[in-house]
């Protein structure tokens, strides 16, 4: 990547360079990046107008997107998720239902980090459509009525989704993978486990007394169930990706 950027800035005069790679859009500072859609049988050009996003933003947004993940600008959509655990588990669940995100063109990306706005002012001064899913806690909520804020007359049921439980551990535990779970409490945090078995506050009690760095392993065992047999899939999971995949066709 560091070598593109430095063959790019060696060439002389104006640079008008049009490419499908993303290692070589990773040379190039956002603020240059001119993206093309087709839409309505018309190509239109966007880019990012001053002032939408801050020079912090666009650097947080440099690091995340372009510099890592440069691919991400070809994107028909963005399904912007909370955690890891959902970045890695909704496009097994597509899988299973069928549904390849990759050739769709959805990429799903983890907004925690650098905040759900800057991803959508940045997906939509790029021409990329996007929804929001986010947990069903007190955090949750506040991303999800940042994400309301950037609707601008856009319907809110396709764009905003939450989770129904706190987060996506205890989604997962209370739509019949408890067991993953429970498999995986450390040995001195089983006492911290006691309310009833089977309520949200038992599930909630088991994620919060996860052996330490097993989400991803988790994450990967509920996935395999859900490849073996795509009913184990969540209704609310499978709106999500079919919500993803529209818009991302709608863009086509």
């Amino acid at each position: 990547i560091k070598a593109v950027g430095e063959m790019l800035r060696a060439l002389s005069g104006q640079k008008l360079i049009s490419t499908h790679s993303g290692e070589l859009l990773a040379g190039v500072p956002l603020s240059k990046i001119r993206r093309l859609r087709r839409k309505d049988g018309k190509v239109c050009v966007h880019r990012i107008a001053d002032g939408v996003l801050s020079d912090e933003e666009i650097g947080k947004l440099d690091y995340k997107v372009r510099t890592t993940r440069g691919s991400l600008l070809f994107s028909r959509c963005w399904l912007l998720v909370e955690g890891e655990t959902e970045a890695s588990l909704l496009p097994e669940c597509a899988t299973a239902l069928g549904v390849d995100l990759y050739a769709e063109g959805v990429s799903c990306i983890e907004f925690s980090q650098v905040g759900v706005e800057k991803f959508i002012k940045l997906a939509d001064q790029l021409g990329i459509d996007w929804l929001v899913l986010s947990d069903g806690d007190g955090e949750g909520e506040k991303y999800a009525n940042t994400a309301k804020g950037q609707l601008n007359g856009r319907p809110e049921a396709d764009l905003v989704h939450r989770l129904p439980n706190e987060n996506m551990e205890v989604f997962l535990c209370m739509s019949g993978f408890g067991d993953i779970y429970e498999a995986n409490i450390a040995e001195q945090k089983k006492d911290t486990v006691q309310s009833e078995t089977g309520t949200i506050a038992y599930w909630s009690e088991v994620t919060k007394a996860q052996v330490r760095n097993s989400k991803p392993k988790s994450a990967l065992e509920v996935s395999q169930r859900m490849l073996a047999d795509q009913t184990l899939v969540p209704e609310s999971l499978k709106s999500v990706i079919e919500e993803a995949r529209a818009l991302a066709r709608s863009a086509a």
